[in-house]
């Protein structure tokens, strides 16, 4: 079952623009108020259809200084090795400044005040 087409940018548009119309006709509302636009579908889309993507942002969440402590699964059903993280850091230039397997956490920061000294250095 293949997903909907996305709406045509010529009806979303004579859509929002005929939504301004009757707001701007209206003259209770003030003018700082907000209006808001609800799309639905008619029909639900395929869960299979739905591919994350990255969207890029103008502006970085955090600084360029900030440091990261990567956790990473070392049970034997995962199939992460250090090489392929080691390599995945690099191509996506992260700056880790520490990687951590799941076991050490766990031996090593038992109790929730350890995990949370640890979150918080690298807040």
């Amino acid at each position: 079952m293949a997903a909907p087409p996305p709406p045509k940018s010529k009806s979303v548009r004579k859509a929002v623009n005929a939504l301004l119309k009757w707001r701007n006709s209206q003259t209770t509302q003030k003018p700082d108020e907000f209006t808001y636009l609800v799309l639905t579908l008619n029909k639900i889309p395929p869960k299979s259809g739905v591919n994350a993507f990255k969207i890029p942002l103008p502006h970085p969440l955090l600084p360029s200084s900030t440091q990261f402590c990567l956790i990473y699964d070392d049970r034997r059903t995962s199939n992460l090795t250090m090489d392929l993280i080691q390599k995945r850091i690099k191509s996506q230039n992260i700056p880790i400044a520490k990687t951590l397997k799941l076991s050490k956490l766990k031996s090593d920061y038992k109790s929730f005040e350890d995990k949370r000294k640890l979150m918080e250095s690298y807040a």
